[in-house]
């Protein structure tokens, strides 16, 4: 019952998007619970369905309801979250400089780069590879100095130095 519930979440977020932004709270809810769920199945399927969401209903709906949940304890809830950050940007692309979200979402996943969890610091570094190949160098460094403080600068400067290399774990 439960994947078929998901599957139809995704059939929903294909054709109806924007009739479900006004429950995105209590979907989004739903979503992190079922991601979490121990049945690989079920999981699978809540991941698809977040994803579908990302892809089809509007973007600033989408990242202030994740938002809400990207300071959530548990590593599995944030690995999932940096994963759906990455959709928003993949689904920008050259209109994320004018997203008027962006330093919300750059701080947020230059926070994950520290976090103690290595999945979660993989997800963050996928999502800044993926943001870092929308622009040129000038562009991204721009960026992200002006939404990050010095000491998060420096850390993804770091990594843009050093290339980012993540696990296939984050890879969708």
């Amino acid at each position: 019952v439960s994947k078929n519930g998901l599957l139809v979440f995704q059939d929903l977020f294909q054709n109806w998007a924007k009739h479900l932004e006004f429950d995105l709270e209590s979907i989004v809810n739903v979503l992190i619970k079922k991601g979490n769920d121990t049945n690989i199945f079920i999981s699978a399927e809540a991941e698809k369905s977040m994803l579908s969401m990302c892809s089809h209903c509007n973007e600033t709906k989408v990242l202030n309801t994740i938002l809400t949940h990207a300071s959530n304890r548990s590593a599995l809830v944030k690995e999932k979250v940096a994963k759906w950050w990455e959709q928003i940007i993949k689904k920008l692309r050259g209109k994320f400089k004018n997203f008027k979200e962006k330093d919300k979402l750059i701080d947020q996943i230059a926070t994950y780069l520290s976090d103690a969890s290595q999945d979660v610091r993989n997800c963050a570094k996928q999502a800044f590879s993926t943001f870092s190949n929308l622009y040129s160098k000038e562009e991204f460094e721009a960026m992200i100095m002006k939404s990050l403080n010095e000491q998060k600068y420096n850390k993804v400067k770091e990594l843009l130095e050093k290339g980012f290399h993540t696990s296939m774990s984050c890879l969708l």
